[in-house]
């Protein structure tokens, strides 16, 4: 039980090197990249920045709401965090579109794609690898200090219609609507989501 609790453990610290957080206007936004099974099979993180690509090259080929014309202009903490983000992302915040179902934004990138969020306390972004976002692993969590809960937001490619939370035990914890390839969830202790296909 040991060895696979440590393995278990390798595996995320080696998943979590893999994405880059920002975080701004003093809310503390912690990422953690969730194990995200695919029709049943785990997927795996870790192409490098990919350059000389267009931010909506690939990613527009499988994120619908990059495809759509803007709706909102980028919030100032948004043009904020994007600024802050490494220069190698190369990411494009007139390409950044809306999700009004999530309250959430999109923004592509060189090779890499990042998510950010907005609340009464500020905004946060998070940012994976192209390939690891087109497998539905781009998420950021804020965790609630009193209630241990966790409030998930995520981004997964064209044609998952829901996601779910489990448990260590695999039980389902929480599930929502993939709504403009974004969602959210809340819940606690999840330890992987999962994606469905739409019918």
């Amino acid at each position: 039980m040991r060895g696979d609790e440590t393995v278990k453990t390798q595996h995320h610290h080696r998943r979590r090197r893999m994405l880059a957080q920002t975080t701004v206007a003093g809310v503390t936004l912690t990422l953690i990249l969730l194990g995200v099974v695919i029709s049943g099979n785990s997927t795996s993180a870790g192409a490098p920045a990919v350059r000389g690509v267009s931010p909506l090259g690939s990613l527009g080929d499988r994120f619908a709401l990059l495809r759509t014309p803007a709706s909102l202009a980028p919030p100032a903490a948004l043009a904020e965090a994007v600024s802050k983000a490494p220069a190698s992302y190369g990411l494009d915040l007139v390409a950044a579109r809306h999700a009004a179902g999530t309250n959430s934004w999109l923004v592509p990138g060189n090779g890499w794609l990042c998510i950010a969020t907005h609340n009464a306390e500020g905004l946060g972004m998070s940012c994976a690898t192209a390939e690891s976002a087109e497998h539905g692993e781009l998420s950021l969590i804020e965790r609630s200090s009193s209630s241990g809960e966790e409030h998930i937001v995520g981004a997964c490619p064209d044609g998952y219609s829901t996601i779910s939370a489990l448990g260590a035990s695999s039980a389902r914890l929480a599930s929502s609507e993939v709504r403009e390839n974004t969602y959210t969830l809340t819940a606690r202790d999840v330890s992987r989501v999962t994606l469905e296909q739409a019918p």
